[in-house]
């Protein structure tokens, strides 16, 4: 990549799954039941390391969500651990890009959509935590096993309309450009929660259609098509991770996508894919 790089070849983007049991502290052994996706994480993860983004962006389905709202976590220093999970002593803490952060906030306000945090009394009043959730500590658990140097972004996949998650995702990535960094966009997200009979929360025949269809767009390498996927479909799967492949779609409209993995050992959907856009090919 040279210095005259384009604003389409400063971003890598990905999806990456969050079940906190890939976490050994966590999974007890239990992680050796999906190990392709381990493998798939460890690899992608390898690749982002090679990439050297100098800041990530990690959209999860699991940060506070609201439908007129896009949550953006905005401490100066980001931190979370897998505490409720009865791993306290596996913990993060990340350097905010605040410029990029600020940024961000002020494009989203031209745009008519209001973003940042909640104050500190309606958080508490609410229950809301301010630590960095489970969505975005797995995709982050993957890269500091490569020990590499990045300032981070969390925020969640948003509840309102199509539209308005497109705006956002290509505000990200404009915000992105405009600062000349490399930036990997992390679309954190399980694809349906109802795949076959190991589901806790039971079976729908729409479940694995809907994976099919994710790992399809995956295969094609025209990571768009994830817009074509019937929305009917979506919201009889039980996902989690659907708005936010569509903001990466947002600020990634021309990304070749690229499938690494896809397993449901616990009856929950496990997609690792890639996507990359310009002329960096695909980081193997």
């Amino acid at each position: 990549m040279t210095a005259q790089s384009s604003e389409k070849e400063t971003l890598f983007g990905c999806l990456m799954p969050h079940p906190p049991l890939l976490v050994p502290q966590v999974g007890h052994g239990r992680e050796h039941e999906a190990e392709s996706t381990d493998a798939a994480c460890r690899m992608l993860a390898s690749r982002i390391a090679q990439w050297k983004p100098d800041t990530v962006i990690v959209i999860s389905p699991h940060a506070h969500l609201f439908s007129d709202y896009l949550f953006m976590y905005d401490k100066p220093v980001l931190t979370g651990s897998f505490a409720r999970f009865d791993a306290s002593d596996v913990s993060f803490s990340f350097e905010q890009d605040s410029d990029l952060h600020g940024s961000i906030r002020e494009c989203l306000a031209r745009e008519g959509i209001q973003s940042g945090s909640t104050e500190g009394t309606r958080m508490a009043r609410y229950g809301l935590d301010a630590e960095l959730d489970h969505g975005v500590l797995i995709p982050l658990y993957y890269l500091s096993l490569k020990h590499i140097p990045f300032k981070l972004i969390a925020l969640s996949q948003s509840a309102m309309d199509t539209a308005r998650i497109l705006s956002s995702g290509r505000i990200l990535a404009s915000c992105a450009a405009d600062t000349g960094k490399r930036v990997c966009i992390i679309a954190s997200g399980d694809l349906s929660h109802k795949v076959n009979t190991h589901s806790p929360y039971g079976l729908s025949p729409e479940g694995a259609r809907f994976d099919e269809a994710v790992c399809r767009v995956f295969r094609s390498g025209r990571f768009s098509s994830i817009l074509e996927i019937d929305s009917r479909l979506v919201e009889k799967s039980a996902e989690c991770g659907y708005r936010s492949l569509v903001m990466l779609a947002g600020a990634m409209p021309h990304g070749r996508s690229e499938l690494l993995s896809y397993e449901s050992p616990f009856g929950i959907g496990y997609c690792v894919g890639a996507v990359v856009q310009g002329s960096e090919g695909d980081l193997k």
